[in-house]
C-alpha cells in the first residue's frame, strides 16, 4: 500500500462519506424546509450511482475524484481471482476467505482496522474489473439490496470499507465483506496459536464464520464494552465454548456470544484471563 497516499486520503475519506449520506439526526426529515440540505446530498448520490452503472473504468475514476487522489498508484494487496461473483463478494464462502487472506501476507492489523485502506484497495480492485463479470454484477456486489438512493449509497459505503462515522470501529469489522474475511482468519489464527487451546484455524474459522450476527457481536464486543474477551487466551476460550454450542445446536446466535462473553467478562472482574489455568477459563 501506498502509505503517503493512505495518510493523505484519510480525511477526504471522512469528509466525503460524511457529504453523501443524509444523516436524519443532523438534518431530520427530508422536507421542503431542509431542501437545501438533502438535494445536494442526492445529487452526489446519483452521481455515485452513475459511475456504478457505468462500469468499473468509470467508477474508479468517480472514486479517485472523491478521493482527491488523481492517478496516483496506490499498490492495494494482490487479488487472488479474476473475478468474484456478486454473491462471493458481499458472503464469501469460508475456501474464499481463507484464500484472501493467504493472499494478503503484508496486512497488518493496523492496516486492516483503517476503512480508507479497505476503500482505496476497492478502487484498485474495481479498476481492474474484479467485481464486474458481465457489466450488471459491479452494482449487485456493490449496491445490490438497497431499496432506494440513500440505502444504495449506504451499502456501498459499508461493503467497500464501513461507515465509521456513523458505526463506529465496528463497522470495518462486520459491513465490509473483504474486510471482515481477513479478520475472521486472522482471529482464527489467533485461536489456533493460543497452546492448550485445541483447535486448528480451520476450526475456529468454521466457527467465527458459522453466523455473521453471531461474529459482529464478537466483534463489538471485543471493541466496546467487554473487551477482556479481546486477550489472546480469553478470546479463545470464548471461541472453544462457541464451538461446543455449535456443535450442540446446530447454529449461533448473537445471544450465545452475548452470554458466553458476558461469563468471562464476571471472571475477568476478579483475576487477568491471561493469568487464569485454561481449564477454568473454559470452565
Amino acid at each position: 500500500m501506498n502509505s503517503p497516499l493512505l495518510d493523505a486520503a484519510g480525511t477526504k475519506f471522512s469528509r466525503w462519506q460524511k457529504e453523501i449520506v443524509f444523516d436524519k439526526g443532523r438534518h431530520g426529515e427530508p422536507n421542503e424546509q431542509n431542501r437545501r440540505v438533502w438535494e445536494p446530498i442526492r445529487e452526489r448520490q446519483e452521481a455515485l450511482q452513475s459511475a456504478i452503472k457505468a462500469g468499473h473504468a468509470s467508477l474508479g475514476a468517480y472514486l479517485r475524484g472523491a478521493l482527491h487522489i488523481g492517478d496516483e498508484k496506490i499498490d492495494a494487496p494482490g487479488f487472488p481471482r479474476d473475478q468474484l461473483t456478486s454473491d462471493e463478494f458481499r458472503t464469501p464462502p469460508v475456501e474464499l476467505e481463507r484464500e484472501l487472506w493467504a493472499a494478503w501476507p503484508g496486512v497488518r492489523p493496523r492496516l486492516a482496522s483503517q476503512p480508507v485502506f479497505w476503500l482505496l484497495c476497492h478502487v484498485e480492485w474495481i479498476e481492474q474489473g474484479r467485481f464486474d463479470q458481465a457489466g450488471h454484477r459491479l452494482e449487485a456486489a456493490l449496491v445490490g439490496g438497497g431499496k432506494d438512493l440513500e440505502a444504495k449509497t449506504r451499502n456501498f459505503l459499508r461493503r467497500t470499507g464501513g461507515i465509521p462515522h456513523e458505526r463506529g470501529k465496528t463497522s470495518v469489522f462486520s459491513d465490509c465483506p473483504l474486510a471482515r474475511a481477513w479478520w475472521r482468519v486472522h482471529v482464527a489464527e489467533q485461536v489456533a496459536a493460543v497452546p492448550h487451546a485445541g483447535m486448528s484455524a480451520d476450526e475456529a474459522h468454521e466457527v467465527l464464520h458459522a453466523n455473521r450476527q453471531a461474529w459482529e457481536t464478537l466483534a463489538r464486543l471485543g471493541l466496546r464494552s467487554v473487551t477482556v474477551i479481546s486477550q489472546r487466551t480469553a478470546r479463545a476460550a470464548v471461541v472453544r465454548r462457541l464451538k461446543s454450542l455449535l456443535r450442540e445446536n446446530g447454529r449461533l446466535g448473537s445471544k450465545d456470544v452475548q452470554s458466553v462473553a458476558t461469563d468471562l467478562a464476571r471472571l475477568g472482574l476478579r483475576q487477568s484471563p491471561e493469568h487464569t489455568p485454561w481449564q477454568r477459563l473454559v470452565a
